[in-house]
């Protein structure tokens, strides 16, 4: 008996990670995983963002959705001013 997870991010070209596999690119309408056990640890990560990491109880037998949106990295400046 398996679950089906939908995974969506509004994050462009965000990837996931169940259980420690990468599961590849979110697309737009989501990405379908099949999981085999009850319990899950989704990653979503992207370059410049944030990453998000959310454990989840499905049902097996049944289909699930989770929404992992990134914030993006906070901007650094950098001045270098030797002797102003």
């Amino acid at each position: 008996l398996t679950a089906t997870l939908l995974i969506t991010s509004s994050t462009q070209g965000a990837r996931a990670i169940v259980n420690g596999q990468d599961k590849g690119v979110i697309p737009p309408a989501g990405l379908e995983v099949l999981l085999s056990e009850a319990n899950a640890t989704v990653q979503v990560e992207a370059s410049g963002y944030q990453p998000k990491t959310q454990t989840l109880t499905v049902e097996l037998g049944k289909s699930s959705r989770v929404a992992l949106n990134l914030d993006p990295l906070p901007s650094v400046v950098v001045v270098n001013c030797p002797p102003c």
